[in-house]
């Protein structure tokens, strides 16, 4: 805590910071052991605790989630199982964080890695109604990485796409089309008469039965706090607005026809 401050002084380019944090630090690590993966996500949680700067958390979590497909396509099935419980660790900070504004707030509200402008001293963090945003692309993104394996033609992307679902079933996915989608995917896999008795329709079945424990869970939509309010507030007025004319007329013609 006493050195943060010195960790990424000499850093070049600062917009590179978290680029260079995930490629040599967290990456070669998360996907060694279960533990080091638990590690990992841990250590993420400190870093924002103790206030890093020149580190944009906002920044390393997108890279982050960008590297999914590369991290799918290039390990084994035992370093998708472990990456895939640091993934859960990771996605379980971010959805508490969009869940609760409160936490959100307390955890991230004064950080210098959630700052608005990353090169301003002092400059605002993020509101939670813009993270929040931010988060529901976030899922998309991961949601369109897990089909794309699950479709892919390289079996061995499969089972790592399954093993990563797996590990985050109970987090991910949290839209019940996204849900829908991947459940109906791994259904598809292991009913093919191509695949029947091979492991690739067994984990395929058992993915799909996680997937399906959690249906309940599903959100029909990720709402954006606030956004509704400001929908039905506008929606109202505008229904006023459209009422006034006529009402006005009819008046008119009310008094017209009693003189």
């Amino acid at each position: 805590k006493k050195r943060k401050d010195y960790w990424l002084a000499d850093m070049k380019s600062k917009s590179e910071t978290g680029s260079c944090f995930l490629q040599y630090c967290i990456l070669p690590r998360c996907f060694l052991t279960p533990n080091d993966a638990l590690y990992c996500a841990k250590f993420l949680e400190t870093i924002l605790k103790i206030d890093t700067p020149w580190l944009s958390m906002i920044h390393f979590y997108d890279q982050l989630i960008k590297t999914i497909p590369s991290c799918i396509s290039g390990c084994t099935s035992h370093e998708a199982a472990t990456y895939g419980r640091f993934l859960n660790e990771v996605l379980r900070n971010l959805i508490s964080w969009k869940d609760d504004a409160a936490v959100y707030q307390k955890e991230c509200g004064s950080k210098r890695g959630f700052s608005s402008d990353f090169f301003v001293k002092n400059a605002p963090t993020i509101s939670h109604f813009n993270y929040c945003d931010v988060f529901a692309k976030w899922c998309r993104r991961i949601y369109s990485y897990f089909s794309g394996g699950l479709k892919s033609d390289s079996e061995v992307h499969q089972l790592n796409t399954m093993s990563i679902i797996k590990s985050v079933h109970k987090v991910f996915p949290r839209l019940a089309s996204h849900g829908a989608a991947l459940s109906s995917k791994l259904r598809e896999i292991a009913e093919d008469e191509k695949n029947t008795g091979r492991s690739l329709a067994v984990r395929a079945m058992m993915v799909h039965t996680f997937l399906e424990t959690q249906k309940k869970y599903w959100k029909k939509e990720e709402i954006l706090p606030g956004a509704p309010a400001k929908a039905k507030t506008k929606a109202s007025d505008v229904g006023r607005k459209k009422k006034s004319p006529p009402s006005s007329a009819a008046g008119s013609e009310k008094k017209g026809g009693g003189g």
